[in-house]
């Protein structure tokens, strides 16, 4: 239906596709499977009753609302949430999720906020039959992307390209310029008008990172974004890149200092590897060294809030480039997750914990199949920050 609406999207999914095909004859693709589909939407929302109204409709098809994202920090007036899976059957099967983003109508000044209001009080986004229902209980496509003529962001949002990805890389098309009537005030007149709302969007995964890894993250990209703008214009990405390598890019290093999260399997030298009887602590590290244990990491599911706003921010501006031009009318504000779980109705699940207990369910999976009493983590796992 979207491909026919905006043909567009058809052409970015056909990109993404070829380029997946060309990748995988060179690389050992395990997760094909994940490549295939359309994997998150996003959509808006104005109000309290709207969020609440799909919570529940989304509850329905097991997505839940995961993490908070502050989007003011990019001096946009709204927070979100993600709506997705949250048990590890359940993504494996399909890790679909939703970006929702809620108005936050006192952050607007008081016009654009009268106006807001106003006219979502006039709307109606869901049909009654649905009402009833619920009653009843993403570096290769960009380059092509440009090849192939379409208008795309400026940059890659998150991470740079890396040997081991990270969390998450996000690119898209700009939104289309459409015309649509507007009525006049006190008149039956139209006026014409253009508006921008409907893009494509790529994204690539990579492992959910630990709390110490987000921290380190973090830091990492304050600097890089720091330093990036102060560079000369041709060596904005360099230095950008350069910066990051203060962020490890080698499996060892990073299971080491526990910076993302692994789900462990025991391998076929399970028997070989220990006497069955063991009832004592035995280190993670020394499994993993016998190649005992596996580790394989666990894909990151969520979101980026800067990432995430500097998506919809591309798409409030005339072109590639402009994404920092412009006035706002919103003015600065701080989080409110309280505000948004009370529009909710329900608390958030925190994605921090769910990946934790991933990472732990299989720590106890494999201390059972090899028959000791428990398998201990690195103590540098929870070093403070």
């Amino acid at each position: 239906m979207y491909k026919t609406e905006v043909p567009l999207y058809g052409d970015l999914v056909r990109i993404v596709q070829d380029i997946n095909a060309t990748v995988s004859q060179d690389r050992d693709i395990l997760v094909a499977s994940r490549l295939d589909l359309e994997r998150h939407g996003a959509i808006r929302l104005g109000n309290a009753d709207e969020l609440r109204t799909i919570r529940r409709v989304f509850a329905l098809i097991g997505l839940y609302p995961v993490d908070y994202y502050d989007l003011s920090v990019a001096g946009l007036p709204m927070h979100a949430t993600a709506f997705r899976p949250i048990d590890a059957t359940a993504l494996s099967k399909n890790p679909f999720r939703v970006f929702t983003t809620l108005l936050r109508p006192e952050m607007l000044r008081s016009k654009p906020r009268e106006l807001a209001l106003s006219l979502l009080n006039k709307r109606k986004i869901f049909s009654d039959e649905l009402l009833r229902l619920v009653e009843a209980d993403i570096d290769m496509a960009e380059a092509q992307m440009k090849k192939e003529g379409l208008a795309v962001k400026s940059r890659i949002e998150g991470p740079p390209a890396r040997r081991h990805p990270i969390l998450l890389r996000q690119t898209s098309f700009l939104a289309l310029e459409e015309q649509i009537s507007f009525p006049l005030k006190d008149s039956n007149a139209l006026v014409v008008g253009h508006h921008r709302a409907r893009f494509g969007e790529i994204e690539q995964r990579g492992a959910a990172v630990t709390r110490k890894g987000r921290a380190l993250y973090d830091r990492v990209l304050e600097k890089a974004l720091k330093q990036m703008e102060a560079a000369a214009e041709g060596s904005k990405e360099d230095t950008y890149r350069q910066v990051f390598h203060a962020f490890p890019d080698d499996w060892q290093s990073i299971l080491n200092e526990g910076l993302i999260y692994f789900e462990f399997k025991c391998s076929d030298k399970v028997l070989d590897g220990l006497a069955e009887g063991h009832d004592s602590s035995v280190p993670l590290k020394t499994l993993v060294d016998k190649d005992i244990i596996t580790a394989e990491p666990i894909t990151y599911e969520d979101f980026l809030p800067f990432s995430a706003a500097g998506i919809f921010r591309s798409n409030l501006q005339s072109g590639p480039g402009d994404e920092d031009k412009g006035e706002d009318a919103v003015n600065e504000s701080s989080g409110d997750r309280e505000g948004f779980e009370a529009a909710l109705g329900c608390q958030l699940y925190d994605s921090q914990s769910l990946y934790a207990s991933m990472q732990a369910n299989s720590l106890v999976k494999c201390a059972k199949t090899l028959k000791i009493r428990e398998i201990t983590p690195e103590a540098r796992w929870s070093t403070p920050v």
